[in-house]
Order: structure tokens, then sequence, then C-alpha cells
């Protein structure tokens, strides 16, 4: 539905009338149609809601509700269509994306450590190292937290 701002577009409407219908001496079909242009329905516009991305605690108040997801779900004119794609397993899949980030960089990590460094504090983070690489080994090897 196009919506129209009648009132300023009245006094264009109103001349072009009354040169269509010069030839009516009293200009009576003039003004009657005219008439029926100033009782067109008044339909008032409305903001369009704010868009903002959500924050990851509204995301998290929403589990179970369908999401509005950008990308391959755009239809041709750019509108999202509803996903069933469930907020929580989204946003499980993007911490087990950072948790697999963050064992490949451990891995990296400790292909370098050393067999003694000679220092109690070095000694203790790479044990650090390793045991939160072998939770995170353990973690993904159980495969229910696969995604």
């Amino acid at each position: 539905m196009k919506l129209y701002d009648n009132d300023s577009y009245r006094d264009e409407f109103m001349n072009g009338v009354y040169a269509l219908l010069s030839s009516d001496p009293t200009s009576d079909r003039a003004n009657q149609i005219i008439d029926l242009f100033d009782l067109a329905p008044a339909v008032e516009a409305t903001a369009e809601p704010s868009n903002a991305p959500l924050t990851l605690d509204e995301l998290r108040k929403m589990a179970g509700e369908p999401v509005w997801i950008a990308g391959a779900d755009d239809d041709a004119i750019g509108r999202r269509r509803p996903s069933g794609v469930d907020i929580e397993m989204r946003l499980k899949a993007e911490q087990h994306s950072k948790l697999r980030e963050l064992q490949v960089k451990l891995d990296e990590v400790l292909d370098r450590e050393p067999a003694d460094s000679g220092d109690d504090e070095e000694d203790y983070i790479w044990k650090f190292a390793n045991d939160l690489k072998n939770m995170l080994d353990a973690f993904f090897e159980e495969g229910i937290h696969e995604t």
C-alpha cells in the first residue's frame, strides 16, 4: 500500500481538476471531485521499530523463540524469513567454534614447549597449558559436544 501526503498534493490536484473541467461554467463537477479528494481517509505513518542487534543477554532470554538470521535466507528484496534455528543451539555452536580455535592455538604453542625450562613459574604455566589442552581434547572426544 502506498501512502500519499494529501495535504501537500491538494493544491496541485485541485488545479488539475479545474483545468480538466474548465468547460463546466459552474465548476460544480470540479468541486464535487475536490470534495471527494478531501474526504479520503487519513492514515498516520508510524516509525519502524528499532532493528538494532540484540545483546548476548537478550538472545539468551529468547531461548526457543524463532530468530531472524541474516544471510542465505534473505528473499529477493532483502526481507528476512524466520529461521527454525534455536538460538541456544546457535550460541552453543559459536562457543564450540571458539573452543576449537583455542584448542588449535594451544597445539601450536605446546609444539614449542621446552623439555625443561629450568624455571618453576614457567614450568607451572606449561603444565597449566597442557592441562587445559587435555581438558579441551577430552571435551571434544566425548562427541556429545559437537555441533
